[in-house]
């Protein structure tokens, strides 16, 4: 399923056989790796498929807070509630 993470963010309708957490886990890893427009993109069909799941927007709020947007990490983060706060403590203790 590794090989096929990629495919999930570029062709809509495969999301049901790679899942949304892996939408997040690809974005998280474009973050890691500076690939910030990928990552943004990837994170927000995961939130457009599933707009509840506040771990969708806490990774939207990390992804914005490498950039260096404040304001929208923000809102990202009053969006996601606890999710944000348990990423970033997550984050610092790598």
């Amino acid at each position: 399923m590794a090989g096929t993470s990629h495919c999930c963010a570029n062709n809509p309708g495969l999301e049901l056989y790679c899942g949304n957490n892996s939408l997040n886990r690809l974005a998280s890893a474009y973050g890691r790796l500076g690939l910030y427009n990928e990552a943004v993109a990837t994170i927000n069909r995961a939130i457009e498929l599933e707009p509840k799941v506040a771990e969708h927007r806490a990774t939207l709020g990390q992804i914005q807070l490498e950039l260096g947007l404040l304001g929208q990490a923000e809102q990202s983060r009053n969006g996601s509630g606890q999710a944000f706060e348990n990423a970033g403590h997550e984050r610092r203790r790598r």
